[in-house]
Protein backbone atom coordinates (compact mmCIF):
# COMPACT_ATOMS: atom_id res chain seq x y z
CA UNK A 1 0.00 0.00 0.00
CA UNK A 2 1.33 3.65 -0.78
CA UNK A 3 1.79 6.46 1.17
CA UNK A 4 0.88 8.36 -1.69
CA UNK A 5 -2.41 6.62 -2.80
CA UNK A 6 -3.64 4.52 -0.18
CA UNK A 7 -6.55 3.08 -2.18
CA UNK A 8 -4.97 1.51 -4.96
CA UNK A 9 -2.01 0.97 -6.40
CA UNK A 10 -1.64 -0.06 -9.92
CA UNK A 11 -0.21 -3.59 -9.97
CA UNK A 12 2.99 -4.08 -11.38
CA UNK A 13 4.66 -7.60 -12.98
CA UNK A 14 7.60 -8.85 -10.86
CA UNK A 15 8.38 -10.72 -14.28
CA UNK A 16 8.85 -7.02 -15.54
CA UNK A 17 10.40 -5.44 -12.59
CA UNK A 18 12.72 -8.01 -12.48
CA UNK A 19 13.54 -7.99 -16.07
CA UNK A 20 13.94 -4.03 -16.14
CA UNK A 21 16.15 -4.83 -13.14
CA UNK A 22 18.20 -7.00 -15.00
CA UNK A 23 18.60 -4.69 -17.99
CA UNK A 24 19.42 -1.54 -15.96
CA UNK A 25 22.03 -2.79 -13.71
CA UNK A 26 24.62 -3.17 -16.41
CA UNK A 27 24.18 0.63 -17.11
CA UNK A 28 23.70 1.71 -13.39
CA UNK A 29 26.22 -0.49 -11.58
CA UNK A 30 28.80 -0.27 -13.61
CA UNK A 31 32.03 2.11 -14.11
CA UNK A 32 31.83 4.73 -16.72
CA UNK A 33 33.35 4.16 -19.53
CA UNK A 34 35.84 7.22 -20.89
CA UNK A 35 35.61 8.19 -24.63
CA UNK A 36 36.98 10.72 -26.72
CA UNK A 37 34.39 13.25 -25.16
CA UNK A 38 34.16 12.50 -22.03
CA UNK A 39 32.57 9.99 -19.48
CA UNK A 40 30.19 7.73 -21.11
CA UNK A 41 26.42 9.25 -19.74
CA UNK A 42 25.32 6.27 -17.23
CA UNK A 43 21.47 5.45 -16.30
CA UNK A 44 20.53 4.88 -12.61
CA UNK A 45 17.19 4.16 -11.55
CA UNK A 46 15.83 5.47 -8.67
CA UNK A 47 13.21 3.63 -6.08
CA UNK A 48 9.76 4.52 -4.66
CA UNK A 49 7.21 2.83 -3.08
CA UNK A 50 4.47 4.82 -4.70
CA UNK A 51 2.98 4.96 -7.83
CA UNK A 52 3.41 7.58 -10.96
CA UNK A 53 0.29 9.02 -9.57
CA UNK A 54 1.49 10.58 -6.17
CA UNK A 55 2.89 13.76 -4.79
CA UNK A 56 6.41 11.96 -4.23
CA UNK A 57 5.99 10.85 -8.27
CA UNK A 58 5.87 14.79 -9.31
CA UNK A 59 9.17 15.12 -7.37
CA UNK A 60 10.78 12.38 -9.02
CA UNK A 61 9.86 13.36 -12.34
CA UNK A 62 11.06 16.80 -11.37
CA UNK A 63 14.35 15.19 -10.87
CA UNK A 64 14.64 13.46 -13.91
CA UNK A 65 13.79 16.38 -16.00
CA UNK A 66 16.48 18.62 -13.96
CA UNK A 67 18.64 15.35 -14.50
CA UNK A 68 17.51 15.69 -18.22
CA UNK A 69 18.47 19.52 -18.77
CA UNK A 70 22.34 19.21 -17.33
CA UNK A 71 25.09 17.82 -19.87
CA UNK A 72 23.32 14.37 -20.30
CA UNK A 73 26.15 12.76 -18.70
CA UNK A 74 23.46 10.73 -16.05
CA UNK A 75 20.11 9.47 -17.12
CA UNK A 76 17.66 8.49 -14.06
CA UNK A 77 14.53 6.20 -14.88
CA UNK A 78 12.21 5.89 -11.99
CA UNK A 79 11.31 2.42 -10.19
CA UNK A 80 7.06 2.88 -9.69
CA UNK A 81 6.23 0.70 -7.06
CA UNK A 82 9.70 -0.71 -6.50
CA UNK A 83 8.74 -3.55 -4.38
CA UNK A 84 4.89 -4.03 -5.14
CA UNK A 85 1.45 -3.52 -4.40
CA UNK A 86 0.21 -3.46 -1.24
CA UNK A 87 3.14 -4.89 0.48
CA UNK A 88 4.18 -4.80 4.05
CA UNK A 89 6.59 -1.78 5.34
CA UNK A 90 6.65 -0.72 1.88
CA UNK A 91 8.87 2.23 1.97
CA UNK A 92 11.56 0.12 4.03
CA UNK A 93 11.75 -2.13 1.01
CA UNK A 94 12.32 0.35 -0.65
CA UNK A 95 15.02 1.78 1.06
CA UNK A 96 16.83 -1.73 1.31
CA UNK A 97 16.82 -1.93 -2.40
CA UNK A 98 19.13 1.02 -2.16
CA UNK A 99 20.78 0.05 0.81
CA UNK A 100 21.85 -3.28 -0.72
CA UNK A 101 22.79 -1.43 -4.31
CA UNK A 102 19.75 -3.44 -6.37
CA UNK A 103 18.34 -0.02 -7.28
CA UNK A 104 20.84 3.08 -7.18
CA UNK A 105 19.09 5.82 -5.84
CA UNK A 106 15.87 6.72 -4.07
CA UNK A 107 13.29 8.71 -2.72
CA UNK A 108 11.90 7.69 0.43
CA UNK A 109 9.87 9.56 3.08
CA UNK A 110 12.73 10.61 5.69
CA UNK A 111 10.45 9.32 8.59
CA UNK A 112 10.54 5.38 6.94
CA UNK A 113 14.38 5.54 7.97
CA UNK A 114 14.71 5.23 11.76
CA UNK A 115 13.72 1.36 11.59
CA UNK A 116 16.65 1.13 9.14
CA UNK A 117 18.93 2.31 11.67
CA UNK A 118 18.86 6.14 10.53
CA UNK A 119 17.88 8.04 13.31
CA UNK A 120 19.41 11.67 12.35
CA UNK A 121 15.88 12.49 10.78
CA UNK A 122 14.21 12.23 14.14
CA UNK A 123 14.55 15.56 15.31
CA UNK A 124 12.14 17.62 12.20
CA UNK A 125 9.41 14.81 12.97
CA UNK A 126 9.53 15.51 16.41
CA UNK A 127 5.62 15.61 17.63
CA UNK A 128 3.71 19.14 16.31
CA UNK A 129 7.31 20.47 15.96
CA UNK A 130 7.60 21.50 12.67
CA UNK A 131 3.78 22.97 11.85
CA UNK A 132 4.41 25.03 9.13
CA UNK A 133 5.50 25.69 5.30
CA UNK A 134 7.38 28.49 6.07
CA UNK A 135 9.41 26.30 8.85
CA UNK A 136 9.85 23.61 6.71
CA UNK A 137 11.72 25.72 3.78
CA UNK A 138 13.75 27.58 6.47
CA UNK A 139 14.94 23.76 7.20
CA UNK A 140 15.49 22.21 4.11
CA UNK A 141 17.48 25.23 2.97
CA UNK A 142 19.31 25.20 6.61
CA UNK A 143 22.65 23.37 7.30
CA UNK A 144 20.90 21.04 9.63
CA UNK A 145 19.30 19.69 6.73
CA UNK A 146 22.80 18.79 5.68
CA UNK A 147 23.77 17.18 9.07
CA UNK A 148 20.52 15.33 8.85
CA UNK A 149 21.46 13.50 5.36
CA UNK A 150 24.71 12.83 6.76
CA UNK A 151 23.38 10.33 9.13
CA UNK A 152 22.29 8.23 6.34
CA UNK A 153 25.99 7.17 5.33
CA UNK A 154 26.44 4.37 8.11
CA UNK A 155 24.16 2.53 6.03
CA UNK A 156 26.09 3.25 2.77
CA UNK A 157 23.68 5.99 1.61
CA UNK A 158 24.44 9.19 0.35
CA UNK A 159 21.86 12.03 0.84
CA UNK A 160 21.23 14.61 -1.50
CA UNK A 161 19.17 16.83 -0.59
CA UNK A 162 15.86 16.84 1.79
CA UNK A 163 12.97 17.85 -0.78
CA UNK A 164 9.60 19.22 1.63
CA UNK A 165 5.90 17.60 0.11
CA UNK A 166 3.28 18.99 2.78
CA UNK A 167 2.27 18.74 6.60
CA UNK A 168 0.63 15.39 8.04
CA UNK A 169 -2.95 16.02 9.94
CA UNK A 170 -5.45 13.69 11.50
CA UNK A 171 -8.43 12.33 8.67
CA UNK A 172 -11.02 11.40 10.83
CA UNK A 173 -13.81 8.70 9.94
CA UNK A 174 -17.13 9.93 11.93
CA UNK A 175 -15.97 11.61 15.24
CA UNK A 176 -13.10 14.24 14.65
CA UNK A 177 -9.73 14.16 16.20
CA UNK A 178 -9.36 17.28 18.12
CA UNK A 179 -8.33 16.06 21.52
CA UNK A 180 -6.68 13.59 23.94
CA UNK A 181 -9.62 11.88 24.40
CA UNK A 182 -10.35 11.56 20.77
CA UNK A 183 -6.71 9.38 20.41
CA UNK A 184 -8.06 6.94 23.44
CA UNK A 185 -7.72 3.25 22.08
CA UNK A 186 -8.05 4.95 18.54
CA UNK A 187 -6.29 2.88 15.45
CA UNK A 188 -4.86 5.61 13.47
CA UNK A 189 -3.39 4.41 10.02
CA UNK A 190 -0.18 5.54 9.35
CA UNK A 191 3.35 4.44 7.31
CA UNK A 192 5.24 2.80 9.35
CA UNK A 193 8.06 4.86 11.67
CA UNK A 194 9.53 3.74 14.88
CA UNK A 195 8.94 7.81 15.88
CA UNK A 196 5.58 8.46 14.57
CA UNK A 197 4.54 5.01 16.25
CA UNK A 198 5.75 6.22 19.87
CA UNK A 199 3.69 9.45 19.01
CA UNK A 200 0.44 7.83 18.26
CA UNK A 201 1.19 5.36 21.44
CA UNK A 202 1.63 8.49 23.64
CA UNK A 203 -1.14 10.15 22.55
CA UNK A 204 -3.38 6.67 23.64
CA UNK A 205 -3.85 5.23 20.06
CA UNK A 206 -2.58 2.33 18.16
CA UNK A 207 -0.79 3.19 15.08
CA UNK A 208 -1.21 0.80 12.06
CA UNK A 209 -0.34 0.44 8.74
CA UNK A 210 -2.53 -2.27 8.06
CA UNK A 211 0.03 -3.46 5.11
CA UNK A 212 -1.45 -5.82 2.38
CA UNK A 213 -4.97 -4.68 3.05
CA UNK A 214 -6.24 -1.69 0.63
CA UNK A 215 -7.42 1.44 2.95
CA UNK A 216 -11.10 1.11 1.46
CA UNK A 217 -11.78 -2.28 2.93
CA UNK A 218 -10.48 -1.33 6.67
CA UNK A 219 -12.76 1.98 6.55
CA UNK A 220 -15.83 -0.20 5.02
CA UNK A 221 -15.14 -2.66 7.99
CA UNK A 222 -14.86 0.59 10.56
CA UNK A 223 -11.09 -1.05 11.60
CA UNK A 224 -9.36 2.41 11.73
CA UNK A 225 -11.03 5.64 13.32
CA UNK A 226 -8.27 7.84 11.50
CA UNK A 227 -5.78 8.06 8.56
CA UNK A 228 -2.64 10.74 9.44
CA UNK A 229 -2.44 12.29 5.85
CA UNK A 230 -1.93 15.63 3.73
CA UNK A 231 -5.34 17.62 2.64
CA UNK A 232 -3.37 17.96 -1.36
CA UNK A 233 -4.53 14.19 -1.59
CA UNK A 234 -6.93 14.47 1.07
CA UNK A 235 -10.32 13.77 -1.01
CA UNK A 236 -8.52 10.46 -2.52
CA UNK A 237 -9.12 8.98 0.40
CA UNK A 238 -11.95 6.25 0.50
CA UNK A 239 -14.91 7.44 2.41
CA UNK A 240 -15.66 10.64 4.08
CA UNK A 241 -13.11 12.33 6.36
CA UNK A 242 -12.90 15.09 8.70
CA UNK A 243 -9.46 16.94 9.12
CA UNK A 244 -8.35 18.73 12.15
CA UNK A 245 -6.58 21.53 10.37
CA UNK A 246 -4.51 23.00 13.35
CA UNK A 247 -3.34 19.63 13.94
CA UNK A 248 0.52 19.32 12.49
CA UNK A 249 1.88 16.11 13.57
CA UNK A 250 5.04 16.94 11.54
CA UNK A 251 5.91 17.17 7.48
CA UNK A 252 6.36 15.05 5.26
CA UNK A 253 10.14 15.03 3.88
CA UNK A 254 11.55 13.10 0.75
CA UNK A 255 15.21 12.94 0.60
CA UNK A 256 16.57 11.99 -2.63
CA UNK A 257 19.65 9.30 -2.17
CA UNK A 258 22.42 7.25 -3.71
CA UNK A 259 23.76 3.93 -2.97
CA UNK A 260 26.92 4.66 -1.42
CA UNK A 261 28.93 2.20 -4.17
CA UNK A 262 27.00 3.29 -7.27
CA UNK A 263 27.80 6.77 -5.89
CA UNK A 264 31.85 6.20 -5.83
CA UNK A 265 31.40 4.53 -9.35
CA UNK A 266 30.41 7.96 -11.32
CA UNK A 267 32.94 10.69 -12.28
CA UNK A 268 33.08 13.90 -10.20
CA UNK A 269 31.12 15.79 -13.01
CA UNK A 270 28.33 13.20 -12.82
CA UNK A 271 27.86 13.36 -9.05
CA UNK A 272 27.78 17.13 -9.44
CA UNK A 273 24.60 17.17 -11.97
CA UNK A 274 22.78 14.53 -9.61
CA UNK A 275 23.45 17.06 -6.81
CA UNK A 276 23.00 19.81 -8.43
CA UNK A 277 19.36 18.71 -9.90
CA UNK A 278 18.19 16.97 -6.11
CA UNK A 279 18.93 20.45 -4.55
CA UNK A 280 16.76 22.39 -7.49
CA UNK A 281 13.96 19.74 -7.07
CA UNK A 282 14.44 21.04 -3.10
CA UNK A 283 13.81 24.55 -4.35
CA UNK A 284 10.99 23.83 -6.57
CA UNK A 285 8.91 22.09 -4.72
CA UNK A 286 9.19 24.63 -1.65
CA UNK A 287 8.09 27.00 -4.94
CA UNK A 288 5.81 24.78 -6.61
CA UNK A 289 3.88 22.13 -4.20
CA UNK A 290 0.36 23.99 -2.77
CA UNK A 291 1.22 24.92 0.88
CA UNK A 292 -0.79 23.57 3.39
CA UNK A 293 -3.75 26.16 3.42
CA UNK A 294 -4.78 26.17 -0.31
CA UNK A 295 -4.46 22.40 -0.25
CA UNK A 296 -6.61 22.37 2.91
CA UNK A 297 -9.50 24.63 0.47
CA UNK A 298 -8.96 22.10 -2.38
CA UNK A 299 -9.74 19.56 0.23
CA UNK A 300 -13.04 21.46 1.24
CA UNK A 301 -13.73 22.25 -2.00
CA UNK A 302 -14.08 18.25 -2.76
CA UNK A 303 -16.11 17.38 -0.24
CA UNK A 304 -14.19 17.13 2.69
CA UNK A 305 -14.49 18.87 6.23
CA UNK A 306 -11.83 20.55 8.11
CA UNK A 307 -12.43 21.39 11.94
CA UNK A 308 -10.17 23.40 14.91
CA UNK A 309 -8.85 21.85 18.17
CA UNK A 310 -9.12 23.77 21.11
CA UNK A 311 -6.14 25.88 22.44
CA UNK A 312 -6.84 23.60 25.74
CA UNK A 313 -7.25 20.45 23.01
CA UNK A 314 -3.79 21.36 21.36
CA UNK A 315 -2.16 21.98 25.07
CA UNK A 316 -3.05 18.48 26.28
CA UNK A 317 -1.59 16.98 22.78
CA UNK A 318 1.38 18.78 23.43
CA UNK A 319 1.93 17.90 27.08
CA UNK A 320 1.00 14.29 26.60
CA UNK A 321 4.00 13.49 23.59
CA UNK A 322 6.93 15.24 26.13
CA UNK A 323 7.85 11.81 27.03
CA UNK A 324 8.84 11.35 23.40
CA UNK A 325 10.79 14.20 23.37
CA UNK A 326 12.74 12.94 27.07
CA UNK A 327 13.49 9.91 24.95
CA UNK A 328 14.79 11.86 21.67
CA UNK A 329 17.16 14.24 23.76
CA UNK A 330 18.97 11.31 25.10
CA UNK A 331 20.83 11.34 21.81
CA UNK A 332 23.23 14.44 21.96
CA UNK A 333 22.81 14.96 17.75
CA UNK A 334 19.24 14.92 18.00
CA UNK A 335 19.25 16.75 20.74
CA UNK A 336 21.26 19.65 18.71
CA UNK A 337 19.03 19.21 15.67
CA UNK A 338 15.78 19.95 18.14
CA UNK A 339 17.44 23.22 19.14
CA UNK A 340 18.69 24.31 15.58
CA UNK A 341 14.81 23.44 14.61
CA UNK A 342 13.71 25.49 17.47
CA UNK A 343 16.03 28.69 16.88
CA UNK A 344 14.54 28.69 12.99
CA UNK A 345 11.23 28.18 14.09
CA UNK A 346 11.39 30.88 16.68
CA UNK A 347 12.89 33.34 13.71
CA UNK A 348 9.98 32.32 11.33
CA UNK A 349 7.51 34.59 11.02
CA UNK A 350 4.27 32.75 12.46
CA UNK A 351 2.34 31.61 9.30
CA UNK A 352 -0.81 33.87 8.83
CA UNK A 353 -2.03 31.37 6.49
CA UNK A 354 -3.32 28.38 8.10
CA UNK A 355 -6.43 26.05 7.31
CA UNK A 356 -9.81 27.18 8.09
CA UNK A 357 -12.83 25.10 9.44
CA UNK A 358 -15.33 24.49 6.20
CA UNK A 359 -17.80 21.67 5.51
CA UNK A 360 -19.72 21.84 8.88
Amino acid sequence: MSEGNPVMRTTISRLAAAGLAATMAACGASTPSTKAGGAEPVTLRIATADSAETPTADLIKEFVRQVDQRAGQVRVEPVWEAVGPDRDDWDQQAARKVIAGEIELGAIPARSWDTEGVNSFRAVHAPFMVTSDELVEGIVTDPVAEQMLAGLEPVGVVGLSLVPEALRHPFAYGKPMRGLADYAGAVVHSPRSDLSYRMFTALGARPDDQSGVALDIVVQNGEIAAVEYEFLWGHRLPGKTVATGNVTYFPKLVPIVANLKAWQRLTGNQQDVLREAAKSVRDWAAKNLLPDAPAAKRYCERGGTVVLASPADLAALEQAVQPVYAELEKDPQTKANLDQIRALKAATPANADTPTPCGQ
